[in-house]
């Protein structure tokens, strides 16, 4: 990741076959497992958080399956460990977070009568998508 003038930019290297050894056109390195059961685009992603966002049309229900979280629901800021969870109600401000190095592993579930991803409207977002 770079970190120029205070954004957070993700870079995904790409390329084929001949860059890494076990790399392939079909298989490219970043869906390959290098360091532990993580692919380099989940390494990528579990160090960094979600946009604060809402949804009009669905709730969600995050459950900590490893790892620290951060949860921002609405005014609320709260830590979540490993077997923790947190309902997020429709209509609430949110977002989650990975603040430490072990990897957030999480399972969402959305409830509700429209779960598209164009019901997301981003507040804040480091990827400057808001």
């Amino acid at each position: 990741m770079n970190q120029a003038d205070g954004r957070i930019i993700p870079v995904i290297l790409s390329g084929g076959a001949g860059l890494w050894p076990m790399s392939r056109e079909s298989y490219p390195k970043q869906l390959l497992s290098l360091l532990d059961q993580h692919t380099l685009v989940q390494r990528t992603a579990l160090r960094v958080a979600l946009s604060l966002q809402e949804h009009f049309h669905r709730a969600e229900h995050w459950i900590v399956v490893n790892g620290t979280a951060i949860v921002t629901r609405d005014d609320e800021e709260m830590l979540l460990h490993e077997n923790e969870s947190v309902f997020v109600p429709l209509g609430c401000i949110h977002r989650i977070e990975n603040p430490g190095k072990i990897p957030l592993d999480l399972i969402e579930v959305q409830s509700g009568t429209y779960l598209d991803e164009d019901d997301i409207v981003r507040l804040q977002d480091v990827y400057r998508r808001a």
